[in-house]
């Protein structure tokens, strides 16, 4: 009947019977579906977008976060295993040896604490048996020579250890075409190999303790930038506003999407480069090390959860500024560490008692050091611009517990609180140089031709915040009824500049801040942190012989939401985050399960998604709280990222052959209008119109699921979605059609 046992709750409960609105794939169901990466999850996920920009931006009914740097933070958590990862950067790796995955929607405060106001995204791989030995390998091949390779082997050694390793490699070359004679390298874009070694040891009949390994190397050339002219022209306000459509011009400007262009298609990418210009190069490496111990102590099972992470970045790239008319791409370096550093300890209460309790404490850290430096710019007084920021430090302690009561068989009641404790601090300064090696000056403490141009970054924010969430499920005719109050909360953060803000005040580590210095105001630094409020009422359930239903309606009340946008600031690109003040997002997801005859099943379903801005003046305010003067308010306009509509069908049939089975899956996606904004004093709206993406595969399996071939292609129609544009005129999109087979064997 499809149904899976899942951990959305902390504990095992079966899909069915999970109150949550959650959707849950099989590792072997991903495989149907053609599903390789995080990125092609949100094809199987009701009101959800994955888009490939700075790392993975994860967004989930309409709640987003575009800030993907050292300071930021997610909307959504992803989660691998349990374990919490904090750089975007590291959830773009392939999936291999994957159990299942499960995507929450909506806050998850409670549970899993900051930075899920938008939800959880937790990848749960195969743990080591102890049962027989196994192993399987997975081969593919597509079109931009996309190679992929993984596989796993499980070698019990004894009654009580087991190992397993699995391991992936995956290179493709760019989507983009180079302009000819361009001597830049676009390829491959991806080179990425990850390992994952696992130990489970059994203490005694009541408790385990797992060990895992990671490692990944991850190359390639990473070119994803485009002139955002590809794919969009401007039309003319009768007042002059040359960006402007429809309404007045004292609106934000909408650029607009004439067709469906190709990228693979379109003019060169970064605009092209000549023979001084580096070539582009990624090589991040991260490695890890996570403990799981659980312990059933008779009545309570304790639960610990240990790891420690780094990731490691040397990033050799190319800066392109098609709105300043630059004609050719200049180099731009990226070296950043990042160590993370994550402790959960969680009882849990057992039996089929009345009560079931779970509670717990967690700790995270993160310390990062980074260095950006944009080279031969022809934007500032000197050939180097920069950003060293030494060190960015995160730390969260927070304390939690949830209680269910059961007042009778069929309904169950369920209260929780999660308290966080907060902080972020970051020190570093922002250059202008003639040599990396020139020592920092300061703005204004130098004269002549030694001039200090540099000035400092510095700030720190702590808070804390009391997340809930109060919810019922019942057991009705048919299924589950559930609804549910919850809160979601991300931390609030700092921009670049020094956070006194006074030229007769120092810094934390001495120096001085400068007046003249870009948002050296403590109001222009910090923006404060974003709550969510859901409301949620939802069924699932088996309504019919052979029809399952999942609905979901809900209610967000959403406060200063974090929006990034690069910006042009004194001449040079700096990511500014504001806060919207009021947001609202409401809506209704529809799913259905049809199972006509055997071997034949249809999935439908429905997303209705209003998603718009009750309060907000990107601009800045009047003291009366009016948008100031001349710019825009954005009260009434949509979410970015969040289409009207959506609808999802898919057919799966299986068709016996000898003793095997071929297996047909087929599916398209419509997708209404989605915008992309760019926000400051002149925001810039970009649309992507309503379009539908097809996916179809045919795979056989022969008997015993001994091994598996299969033929596969994704978006048909090769409409190329926008992602991201920037303030500088440059684009990032989504794949174009891509095509392949693949071939699996176990042993």
């Amino acid at each position: 009947d499809g149904d899976i046992i899942v951990t959305a709750t902390r504990s095992e409960t079966l899909l069915s019977k999970t109150p949550l609105a959650i959707t849950a794939v099989t590792g072997d169901g991903l495989r149907n579906a053609g599903v390789t990466n995080a990125s092609n999850l949100a094809e199987l996920v009701p009101n959800m977008s994955i888009d490939r920009t700075n790392g993975l931006q994860i967004t989930i009914r309409g709640v987003t976060s575009t800030d993907g740097t050292e300071k930021g933070d997610p909307s959504a958590a992803f989660l691998l295993d349990g374990i919490y990862l904090a750089r975007p950067q590291q959830a773009d790796v392939g999936f291999f040896d994957v159990e299942r995955v499960e995507v929450l929607r909506g806050p998850q405060g409670t549970l899993y604490g900051r930075n899920t106001t938008a939800g959880v995204v937790n990848v749960i791989t195969y743990k080591p048996q102890f049962d027989a030995f196994g192993a399987g390998i997975n081969m593919g091949y597509g079109n931009y020579n996309a190679f992929n390779v993984d596989g796993f082997v499980n070698v019990p050694a004894g009654e009580n250890l087991a190992f397993r390793l699995s391991a992936t490699y995956d290179q493709r070359d760019n989507f983009l075409k180079k302009v000819a004679g361009d001597p830049l390298n676009a390829n491959p874009f991806r080179k990425n190999l990850s390992i994952r070694a696992q130990a489970l040891f059994k203490i005694n009949d009541n408790a385990d303790l797992l060990i895992r390994g990671t490692y990944a190397r991850l190359r390639g050339t990473r070119l994803t930038s485009v002139n955002a002219s590809n794919f969009y022209s401007t039309v003319t306000d009768p007042l002059g506003n040359p960006n402007w459509i429809g309404g007045n011009s004292s609106t934000a400007s909408k650029l607009f999407l004439p067709g469906r262009m190709a990228v693979v298609d379109s003019k060169p990418f970064l605009g092209g480069g000549d023979k001084s210009t580096t070539n582009p190069s990624v090589d991040d490496t991260t490695w890890g090390i996570d403990g799981e111990l659980n312990w059933d102590f008779g009545g309570v099972t304790m639960t610990y959860l240990g790891s420690y992470r780094t990731y490691k970045a040397r990033e050799n790239q190319n800066l392109w500024l098609p709105a300043f008319g630059i004609p050719n791409a200049f180099p731009a370096y990226f070296d950043g560490d990042y160590k993370q550093n994550s402790q959960e300890l969680r009882f849990a209460t057992n039996g089929d008692g009345p009560f079931k309790i779970q509670a717990g404490g967690y700790y995270f850290r993160e310390r990062s050091g980074i260095g950006f430096f944009l080279m031969n710019t022809p934007f500032a007084a000197r050939p180097l611009y920069g950003f060293p920021q030494i060190p960015t430090i995160t730390r969260t302690v927070g304390a939690f517990a949830q209680a269910t009561y059961k007042p009778v068989e069929t309904v169950r009641i369920t209260a929780g609180v999660r308290y966080t404790d907060d902080y972020k601090y970051r020190y570093g300064h922002t250059i202008v140089h003639n040599l990396a090696t020139d020592p920092i000056r300061l703005l204004g403490t130098g004269s002549g031709a030694t001039l200090g141009l540099d000035y400092v970054n510095d700030a720190t924010i702590k808070g804390s915040k009391v997340t809930w969430r109060i919810g019922f499920d019942a057991d009705v005719a048919g299924g589950l009824l559930y609804g549910s109050v919850a809160t979601g909360y991300k931390q609030g953060g700092f921009g670049d500049g020094c956070s006194t803000g006074n030229t007769s005040r120092i810094s934390s580590q001495g120096e001085r801040c400068d007046a003249r210095a870009p948002f050296n105001d403590p109001q222009a630094v910090y923006y404060n942190a974003e709550t969510l409020t859901a409301y949620e009422l939802g069924f699932r359930g088996k309504v019919a012989e052979g029809v399952r239903l999942d609905l979901t309606g809900f209610y967000y009340d959403y406060k200063d939401m974090q929006l990034s946008s690069l910006l042009n600031i004194n001449g040079a690109p700096t990511l500014v985050t504001t806060n919207a003040g009021k947001s609202v997002v409401k809506g209704i997801e529809l799913q259905t399960v049809l199972n006509p005859a055997d071997n034949h099943q249809f999935t439908i379903g429905l997303d209705l998604l209003d998603g718009h801005y009750k309060e907000f003046c990107p601009g800045g305010y009047t003291a009366s709280r009016a948008c100031n003067a001349g710019t825009p308010n954005f009260a009434g306009r949509k979410l970015d990222r969040s289409p009207a509509q959506s609808v999802r069908i898919n057919y799966v049939g299986t068709y016996p052959m000898g003793e095997g089975e071929l297996v047909l899956s087929a599916g398209t996606r419509y997708a209404a209008d989605r915008f992309v904004t760019v926000f400051g004093t002149t925001p810039v709206q970009y649309v992507t119109p309503g379009h539908t993406t097809s996916d179809i595969s045919l795979k056989y399996n022969a008997p015993d699921d001994r091994w598996y071939i299969q033929a596969y292609a994704r978006n048909l129609e090769n409409f190329i979605s926008v992602n991201s544009v920037d303030s500088f005129g440059v684009a990032l999109t989504g794949d174009p059609r891509t095509f392949g087979v693949r071939a699996g064997f176990k042993f």
